[in-house]
């Protein structure tokens, strides 16, 4: 028998009644996650702050984690800009704090950097937005002045 067929028979047995599914429904998508902030504002992104090169400014950030749980939960969050302008995000709700902050209009042409975004930092802001019903759009395409071909681009659409 092979594998393929294995697979397709397991599928015979599982019990609906009891089947706890991981795939959860499609949600309205959201384009402000808050009242309270202008968190992706359909106006943010009219491009009349754009600086001829493209991007406003660049941002470096890194999550450091506890595993007190067994889960990796972000508890401090150090972001720099090419001036070396530094900001702390630190506690329980570092996370959110550091998304809330970064998707504004203030940030909307910003290009944000992470030391490991692919295998680690990513997975938090991916996290973040899929909580708050946000998708991104993927940007296959390797970063021009970047020799890496594992470096991955991501865009917040509103």
């Amino acid at each position: 028998i092979e594998a393929a067929s294995l697979r397709l028979e397991a599928w015979r047995i599982i019990r609906l009644e009891n089947h706890q599914c991981y795939i959860q429904p499609e949600k309205e998508r959201n384009t402000a996650v808050s009242e309270d902030t202008d968190l992706l504002d359909t106006e943010a992104h009219d491009g009349d702050d754009v600086p001829q090169s493209g991007y406003s400014e660049l941002l470096f950030f890194d999550f450091e984690c506890r595993q007190e749980n067994g889960n990796h939960e972000p508890n401090l969050c150090v972001v720099q800009n090419e001036a070396g302008d530094e900001w702390v995000f630190e506690g329980d709700n570092t996370k959110n704090e550091f998304c809330e902050w970064l998707f504004t209009k203030e940030h909307v042409n910003c290009i944000v950097l992470a030391h490991n975004f692919q295998g680690y930092d990513g997975y938090f802001i991916q996290q973040y937005l899929h909580e708050n019903g946000v998708i991104p759009e993927v940007i296959p395409e390797v970063i021009p002045w970047c020799q890496d071909p594992n470096v991955k681009c991501s865009n917040v659409q509103d």
